[in-house]
């Protein structure tokens, strides 16, 4: 498999089975609940989830769990062990690195809101953008050179390394171009919604709303106005920021 010829984790096999079974004309609910039962940390997910500060009281099943938060939730939280799969040696490395899932888990809800598919390609090119940067920092905990070396290094190339690691885990071909241009769809001519342009403002619009919460000094509007025209998306794009993130505080991530 080329995903090994990369030294990277296996695309986990969860979400694509329940990918097939929730595109079913009418899902099998035990089919449904057997593939989340075995996979034990996507259980354990669902639990964290279902007991969050979003409700007022713990589910007292499994099936109530996931009937709280809803399959396509449940989907999202199955993608996102893609990124917990890469290991990292305790110190600066991992820390860098759960920042970074973070970062793709608000991306990729933000992207998927421009789009109004909560589930598909643009969560899943949202969640991966920037898995280069795990593939690197998981090189770097295991040889440790200098983080001042792996900043530049990452900074340079981790664009196309997302792009080699989408292309070994065989993802949907609108990720891979989404991926790659994310930080300039213009390079790519891409259209005023195509999927690597709302990556992008997606992109930006996190790093913005992060920076106006911590309040430290952002130019995210006029990065935004870079790549579109449009007031109307790129306010949305900043509202669902808001949203996320708030969403993702309430979860207790």
């Amino acid at each position: 498999r080329r995903e090994r010829d990369l030294g990277l984790p296996d695309f986990p096999e969860t979400p694509v089975r329940l990918e097939q079974l929730m595109n079913e004309e009418e899902p099998n609910s035990q089919q449904v609940m057997r593939c989340i039962e075995s996979d034990p940390k996507l259980v354990g997910r669902v639990w964290g989830r279902a007991r969050s500060a979003r409700f007022p009281s713990s589910p007292s099943s499994l099936d109530m769990a996931v009937s709280r938060i809803g399959l396509v939730e449940v989907w999202r939280l199955s993608l996102e062990s893609a990124l917990d799969a890469f290991d990292f040696r305790v110190g600066v490395y991992k820390d860098k690195a759960e920042v970074i899932r973070v970062h793709g888990a608000l991306v990729a809800e933000v992207t998927s809101g421009l789009t109004g598919q909560r589930r598909g390609p643009s969560f899943l090119a949202g969640l991966l953008h920037d898995v280069g940067h795990l593939l690197l920092l998981q090189v770097a905990s295991q040889t440790n050179p200098e983080v001042q070396t792996v900043r530049e290094v990452s900074n340079a190339y981790h664009a196309s390394i997302s792009v080699l690691v989408a292309a070994a885990w065989q993802l949907d071909s609108e990720v891979i171009p989404a991926i790659a241009f994310h930080h300039d769809p213009n390079a790519c001519h891409a259209g005023p919604r195509d999927l690597s342009r709302l990556v992008c403002l997606a992109d930006i619009a996190v790093d913005g709303e992060m920076d106006r919460r911590a309040q430290r000094n952002s130019h995210f509007i006029e990065a935004m106005a870079q790549f579109t025209r449009s007031r109307v998306l790129a306010s949305k794009a900043i509202n669902q920021s808001a949203i996320a993130i708030e969403r993702m505080e309430a979860d207790g991530r």
